[in-house]
């Protein structure tokens, strides 16, 4: 994978039950995208909490893992 290519999600980069391919931790895959969003927002100063809020939020998302409000 190229280091300036796009960040995208998807099952087969971090499946669950394949033993084969090492796991990668959640703040691993956050940090990512949290630095794809600066990358994308044309590495401005200022943004860095919304940034990684951002990023937290659809990590845990796409893998299920946000509480729901009951």
């Amino acid at each position: 994978m190229k280091s300036n290519s796009s960040f995208t999600l998807s099952p087969e980069a971090c499946p669950i039950e394949d033993t084969s391919i090492p796991k990668v931790p959640l703040s691993d895959l956050t940090s990512k995208r949290a630095c794809d969003l600066f990358e994308r927002r044309g590495r401005g100063q200022s943004h860095e909490l919304e940034d990684c809020l951002k990023a937290e939020h659809e990590i845990k998302h796409h893998f299920g893992l946000e509480r729901t409000n009951l």
